[in-house]
């Protein structure tokens, strides 16, 4: 596991509209007669996965703020992190910037891309 983990401050996971690529493991190619071939590339693979979450303070917002910018190092270091498909906690980094929406007086959304590492 990553010696970052996931700020307590934080919402352990994502409230809502979570989804998880499987990474391709194999290849496929095609042959001059009959079916195509397909073999294993290799046996684990990362997942892409892209969330949501609600942050409800500016205590919250500056939080994620500061663990983005500072903490992963503007998103190069993987972090501990609850897998929001399955609960587990797995390792993850992000893929590019998160994107913060004002939702509220007090209130953010933000969505962004991480990747599940193997």
């Amino acid at each position: 596991m990553a010696s970052i983990t996931w700020p307590a401050g934080l919402p352990a996971a994502p409230m809502y509209q979570s989804r998880q690529k499987y990474a391709a493991t194999s290849l496929e190619t095609e042959t001059d007669s009959g079916p195509g071939k397909k073999r294993a590339l290799f046996t684990a693979g990362n997942r892409p996965t892209t969330s949501q979450m609600n942050l409800s303070s500016e205590l919250q917002r500056s939080t994620f703020d500061d663990f983005f910018h500072n903490t992963t190092a503007g998103g190069v270091l993987r972090f501990d992190y609850t897998d929001p498909i399955d609960g587990t906690t797995q390792e993850f980094r992000f893929i590019g910037e998160p994107d913060i929406v004002r939702t509220g007086q007090s209130s953010w959304r933000v969505s962004m891309q991480t990747r599940r590492m193997p």
